[in-house]
């Protein structure tokens, strides 16, 4: 059996829970974009970490590595050999006319060997930092997608912000080489939606997290700022989390350690179509990630018209104007980001002027022809001689 497309890529390891949706990206989310892109098309969809349970269809050969293979532990290490070895397996057994990759560097490596063996073409997508590791492992890796992407006659090359599109220019890539894609919203994703009534009340000071419950995320930070934090505002700060994931039990145990417990409320997933109102009703939003190549949830809280508070890492420096349409803090600086919220507690017209600024970046959002979907399709749809 053979397909005409392979798409390789992450699947969320909490977001795509149940066919309610329960997400906190977006509501055109990645697996609709590939749905959409690759349309009735025979498709060979290969995922890593995804849980979603899905139905087989005519057109469609789902398969699931279903533990996650990051990082740089043996055991993590053992299990990325074994994907990978099962990943090249499959493009043998189905052998795509066109490959499309979506991830970090090191998910290029087999696939690219695969086109180059049987003649095949490769769309590749970053949607990670290109020299984020600078071990000796991550330095050959970087150095082959180099390789990788300068073989224009099999590779076409794609990312989703200003940070690896930097770090590939500087490597000494043709600009004219890569293309950008961006986010979509559509107007659904503005509806307001009927949520919890503390969102209303004019005496709180309400403060949202929406991610997942990693330390990647700085989801542990929040409970040390709101320590700090909620003395400060004679209580009426009240810190909200969205989400789930494997640092509940410890945010709870730390909720209660810290007598936190009127002030700091996890609230679970909550479905894709009511983000928005969440971050509308909010006074501050707080993206402490550790690590992050484009923020979804930042871009999402400032067109939401929302301030927000980020760390100065990966690709977050790029979306935001320190002091203009939100703040950007050292990486971990957990007084600094407490010091913006005290800021923006006691100055209701800096928060006004930070959320207004942030609002126009909405029109950045607004163009579903440049998504990962539609540059797909475009990409499926148009003759292999395209390449080279």
């Amino acid at each position: 059996m053979t397909v005409e497309i392979a798409i390789i890529r992450y699947g969320d390891p909490i977001a795509e829970c149940d066919e309610k949706k329960y997400r906190f990206d977006s509501v055109y989310g990645y697996t609709e974009q590939y749905e959409f892109a690759a349309g009735k098309r025979k498709t060979l969809m290969i995922g890593k970490r995804d849980r979603l349970a899905r139905k087989k269809t005519e057109n469609r050969i789902y398969k699931v590595f279903p533990i996650s293979v990051s990082g740089w532990s043996v055991k993590r290490w053992s299990l990325r050999i074994i994907y990978e070895l099962y990943e090249f397996l499959l493009l043998i057994r189905y052998r795509p006319k066109i490959i499309a990759v979506v991830g970090a560097p090191v998910d290029a490596i087999i696939p690219y060997l695969f086109a180059k063996l049987f003649r095949k073409k490769m769309v590749l997508v970053f949607h990670s930092e290109i020299y984020h590791n600078r071990n000796i492992i991550s330095k050959f890796i970087q150095k082959f997608t180099i390789q990788i992407v300068r073989d224009k006659k099999y590779v076409r090359t794609m990312c989703n912000g200003p940070l690896p599109y930097t770090q590939l220019v500087d490597s000494g890539i043709n600009p004219d080489d890569i293309e950008i894609h961006s986010l979509y919203y559509p107007p659904e994703f503005f509806q307001v939606q009927k949520i919890e009534p503390i969102f209303s009340e004019p005496e709180k000071f309400n403060i949202l997290f929406v991610g997942r419950f990693d330390k990647s995320k700085g989801v542990l930070d929040i409970i040390e700022v709101a320590r700090k934090v909620v003395p400060k505002t004679d209580g009426n700060a009240h810190f909200f989390l969205i989400g789930d994931g494997k640092l509940r039990d410890t945010i709870l145990r730390k909720i209660d350690e810290f007598d936190l417990n009127n002030n700091v409320k996890i609230l679970g997933m909550r479905q894709n179509n009511t983000i928005y109102s969440y971050m509308s009703s909010s006074d501050v939003v707080l993206v402490p990630s550790y690590y992050e190549c484009f923020g979804k949830t930042l871009a999402e809280a400032m067109i939401s018209g929302t301030p927000a508070i980020a760390y100065n890492t990966g690709g977050l420096k790029f979306q935001i104007e320190d002091g203009v349409d939100g703040f950007l803090i050292p990486t971990g600086d957990i007084d600094s980001m407490a010091e913006r919220i005290i800021r923006l507690y006691r100055n209701p017209t800096l928060r006004e002027r930070i959320g207004k600024q942030a609002a126009k970046k909405r029109e950045l959002y607004n163009h579903k022809e440049n998504t990962l979907g539609a540059k797909l399709k475009a990409i499926f749809e148009q003759n292999p001689d395209i390449f080279g």
